[in-house]
This record gives structure tokens, C-alpha cells and sequence, in this order.
């Protein structure tokens, strides 16, 4: 679904604020170069990872009382409005959902073209320089005008710069370390996952970041083991007042405009760190895990387990995490619960009755799909043979094998079913528009709201009308069987 795909999105983009606030505060100047680079792709690789992780926490069972969906006058899931060439059709109007979407993969093909784009900029460059194979690494000599650079095993080099023997050599030293330590798929990576969260801004501050720390690596190793010390600072300084241009941002320049930075890290080379600041990021990530990944069978609202489990007649029972009317605005954001309660009772208030809040109670759609599952029904065996659920005009439920009135078939009672009732309202744009109620029978009559909403169809839609139902439970020789397939009501005027 689109919704959830965008709430995705959201969820990593906060996961991705939470690892980047954490970075550039506790990780951003430590001289533990490595371990930053590993922070800064396992943190990425988290902010992907934990809006899929569920961890399932199972309540405590009140072994007292049970509550249930949808029996009462007033509770319902909710309506949703379709229009739809019949009640399982797809919907076809252009939402603003759709519209963001549209935005989303345009963005999609743009960044996708700039990288393969850059890509064969390179191999282009490849192809027309001057190839030299060397142990480790292959040198490209090029007549354009670009810094130097290395792209996985390749260091391109301007043949129009000139350097000395000392400086060309700590240059190529520089960028064999990107080479051997293969920081060219580090950013493959990170232009991967830049085409995907393009509408992430936390995506290209950590992009930019880990080559900060790529260079950092290099430098260190120049500086302090090839023992290019002076040299080595001159020669970034040299490279500072040249600024030299043109640069792809798929690649490791020598020089770039970073100087300030690198100096200080060259300058703290020697500082001793403390790497169990490194550790401080696990709280964070059991904190986002606890926000996003756990189901924890959670609810109403107003807390009053009391009310939830023995519900009261004219209580409303939603499941917020479903997307209806009730759940979702007209243009597709998700109402907040409070947002949910006042649209309840201002549409009650459209129509004449009044609702206070104290008596809407949001659950998850879990434990509505759990309820109006009747529960334990699950563990009742197949019943064998055929029965159709009819109701009367004043409600009452009944039941018979294949055409017969439910009057001719006894010894059978219907206790329960789930129920989905797509009514016909018009016509838009040459589709037919349909509203569904989606509710839970038990007992012997339907409550009065499902019962008036299935008398409010229009009798000229009444042949386009769908009443599904499932999950039956039925009673014979007093025994409680399931029917678990799906099958049509039948309506008794």
C-alpha cells in the first residue's frame, strides 16, 4: 500500500536523524577513523532494517473478562469510500497519495540516470586516456581538465598538472589506500541508497561524511606511516590554492574542499580516543526498535481496561491503525488518535446524535482482526456440509443448507460471523461508488447499525449490493463448529 510505503520512509528518516544527531555529536572528530566508517554503514543499514524488525509482546491474558467488536448499536470499524468498477475492484482516482508517488519515482529516474551518467563518464575517461597497469592499481593519464581521482582500482591522472617526483608519489600512495581498502564501494552503496531515500536529507549528510572519514584514513596513513609529514601538509595546502574543478561525486578527489578539517585531523592523529564512546549508539538503536518494531497489543486510548473488556451499549471501538475513514483524512495522512475521536464525534454530530469522546475507545488492528475472529473459534473443527447464513428484515439471523429458508433447517444455530457489506451509493466518473461496513455478529440479530445501513441501500443498487460473510461459528447438537470459507448473506424481505 502506498500509505505504508511512505510511512516507511518516514520511519527511516527518523531512525536516520536519531544515528546521524549521534554521529556528528559523540563520533564526528574521535580519530578512530575505522570504526566511523563502520558506524556510518551499519547505521544506514539499521535505519533500512528497522521498520522490517517485529518483536512480538504478548499481553497478559485477563482470564476474568473478554472484550468484543462491533456488537452494539454504533460500533463499527468504520467506512471507506472505493469507486471501483465492482466491490473488489481497484481504486482508480488520482489521490494526492498517488501524486507524492509520482514525485517520489520521478526523483527515482533522475538520480538513477546522474549515477550511471557519472558511470560512464568514467569508463568514457578510461577509454580515451592512456592506460599504465601497475601492482595494485592501474594508471589513467587524461588530457581533461580534472583533479586527480580513483575510482575502485583506477587513479586518473590530468597530464596537464604538474608535480614533483615527491609530490606525485605521496598523491598516488593517497589514493592506493582508497584503492586497497575499497572505499569506491562504500559510496556505490551510498549512491544506492541515495536514489531510494533521495527525500531523506540525512542520506547525503552521511554520504558526505564517510568521505570526510575516507579521506581522514588516507591522510593517516600518509602522514603517519609513510612518514610524509611536512611534505604531505604542504602539498595539501599547494592543492588548497589551486582548487582545482570538475570533480565527479561518485569518486575520491586528492584534494578537496575539506582542508580545514583534514588538518585537524592530521594534527589529532596522535590523540588517544575513548572507543567505547563508539557503544553509546546501541541505546539509541534498542530505543527506535522499541518506537517501531515492537506489536504490543496495545488498546484504547483512555486506558480503562475495565471498559475494553467489558464493553458497554453505544461505546465506539475503531482500530486505528486501519486505513478508512475514520483513520485517514481525505487527502491520505493518517488522523492522529485525538484527531480520530473529534472526527467521530463531529460526523455523529452531523447526524443528529450525540457521542462523547469517554466512549470511543482506539484499538490496534490486531486485536480487532483477533476479536472479530471470534477468538478461540479458531480451534473449533470444520463443520461438514454446506450452510448458508440468511437474515430477516427485522435482523434475525438463520441458517440453511443451500437455498432453503433457515426455517426448514433445525438444530442449527449460527453463533458468530465476520462480515463485509459493500454498499452501492452512485456512480463517479462512470464507476460505481461503494461504501463498506465492516462488522462482527453474535447473538441472534444483527446490531441496529448494520441493520440500518443494509436497509439504506438504494433499491435500485440492491442487485450490486455484496454482503460477505466468514469466519462463521455455528452450533449443532451442541457442539460449535467453523466455516471457515466465505459466502454471500442472503437477505429475507
Amino acid at each position: 500500500m502506498i500509505i505504508s510505503f511512505f510511512t516507511y520512509l518516514l520511519q527511516v528518516s527518523i531512525c536516520s536523524f536519531f544515528f546521524y544527531t549521534f554521529y556528528h555529536f559523540a563520533l564526528r572528530k574521535e580519530n578512530f577513523f575505522q570504526l566511523n566508517r563502520l558506524y556510518l554503514i551499519g547505521s544506514v543499514l539499521c535505519c533500512l532494517m528497522i521498520p522490517f524488525i517485529q518483536v512480538p509482546v504478548e499481553e497478559i491474558p485477563n482470564q476474568a473478562a473478554n472484550y468484543f467488536i462491533g456488537f452494539d448499536d454504533l460500533i463499527k470499524e468504520g467506512i471507506t469510500e472505493t469507486l471501483v468498477s465492482h466491490p473488489d475492484g481497484a481504486m482508480s482516482t488520482w489521490t494526492l497519495d498517488r501524486i507524492f508517488l509520482g514525485i517520489y519515482f520521478l526523483g527515482l529516474i533522475f538520480f538513477i540516470s546522474k549515477l550511471v551518467w557519472n558511470v560512464l563518464v568514467i569508463y568514457w575517461m578510461r577509454s580515451t586516456g592512456s592506460v599504465f597497469k601497475n601492482e595494485g592499481y592501474t594508471l589513467i593519464k587524461t588530457n581533461i581538465n580534472h583533479p586527480v581521482f580513483s575510482w575502485f582500482n583506477m587513479i586518473f591522472w590530468n597530464s596537464d598538472i604538474e608535480y614533483t617526483e615527491s609530490e606525485t608519489q605521496q598523491i598516488i600512495l593517497h589514493e592506493q589506500v582508497h584503492i586497497k581498502q575499497k572505499h569506491s564501494l562504500d559510496i556505490l552503496f551510498f549512491e544506492l541508497i541515495q536514489i531510494l531515500l533521495w527525500i531523506n536529507p540525512f542520506v547525503y549528510l552521511f554520504k558526505r561524511s564517510l568521505k570526510e572519514t575516507h579521506e581522514y584514513i588516507a591522510d593517516h596513513h600518509i602522514y603517519l606511516q609513510q612518514n610524509y609529514q611536512i611534505q604531505y601538509v604542504d602539498l595539501l595546502m599547494k592543492e588548497a590554492k589551486i582548487q582545482r574543478k570538475n570533480a565527479l561525486p561518485v569518486v575520491h578527489t586528492f584534494f578537496n574542499n575539506q582542508l580545514k578539517k583534514r588538518l585537524i585531523m592530521i594534527k589529532n592523529s596522535n590523540k588517544r580516543s575513548n572507543k567505547f564512546k563508539f557503544l553509546a549508539c546501541l541505546p539509541i538503536m534498542i530505543m527506535l526498535i522499541i518506537c517501531f518494531s515492537i506489536d504490543t497489543k496495545s488498546f484504547a486510548q483512555s486506558g480503562d481496561d475495565a471498559n475494553m473488556q467489558n464493553p458497554q451499549k453505544g461505546n465506539i471501538y475503531v482500530a486505528k491503525d486501519t486505513d478508512n475513514e475514520l483513520t485517514l483524512t481525505p487527502e491520505g495522512k493518517r488522523r492522529t488518535d485525538e484527531e480520530i475521536v473529534d472526527y467521530i464525534v463531529q460526523k455523529n454530530a452531523a447526524e443528529g446524535k450525540t457521542v462523547s469522546k469517554d466512549r470511543i475507545f482506539l484499538i490496534s488492528k490486531a486485536d480487532l482482526s483477533r476479536n472479530l475472529s471470534g477468538g478461540s473459534s479458531k480451534d473449533y473443527p470444520e463443520f461438514e456440509g454446506y450452510v448458508r447464513v440468511w437474515l430477516s428484515a427485522n435482523g434475525k439471523i438463520g441458517a440453511s443448507t443451500k437455498s432453503d429458508k433457515p426455517k426448514e433447517l433445525s438444530g442449527l444455530k449460527i453463533l458468530s460471523f465476520d462480515a463485509t457489506i459493500n454498499k452501492p451509493t452512485g456512480k463517479t466518473a462512470g464507476k460505481d461508488v461503494y461504501k463498506s461496513m465492516f462488522l462482527n455478529y453474535k447473538g441472534d440479530q444483527l446490531n441496529q447499525a448494520a441493520l440500518d445501513y443494509i436497509k439504506s441501500i438504494d433499491p435500485q443498487y440492491k442487485e450490486k449490493a455484496n454482503i460477505m460473510v466468514s469466519n462463521i461459528v455455528v452450533e449443532s447438537d451442541n457442539k460449535k463448529y467453523i466455516i471457515s470459507k466465505e459466502s454471500k448473506l442472503g437477505i429475507i424481505y
